[in-house]
């Protein structure tokens, strides 16, 4: 299906949503300041606030996970 970037995937609504773009046929990149625990999800820690890193942030995504529409 593509890549999906989830940011807040560590818990409550963004590890939900997480969970369900994967279910759902997503490669998902997931993004959190804490640890992310979710099989299957690929782990980005960052401070999505600091938009500074945005462009590295997803050139790292496109690089482990795949290319990001």
């Amino acid at each position: 299906m593509g890549v999906a970037i989830v940011t807040g995937a560590a818990n409550g609504i963004g590890k939900a949503v997480a969970e369900r773009l994967q279910h759902d046929g997503f490669d998902v990149a997931g993004i959190d300041i804490e640890p992310i625990n979710t099989a299957g999800v690929a782990a980005f820690t960052a401070d999505v606030a600091d938009i500074t890193g945005h462009d590295a942030l997803v050139g790292r995504i496109e690089d482990e996970v795949g290319q990001v529409a």
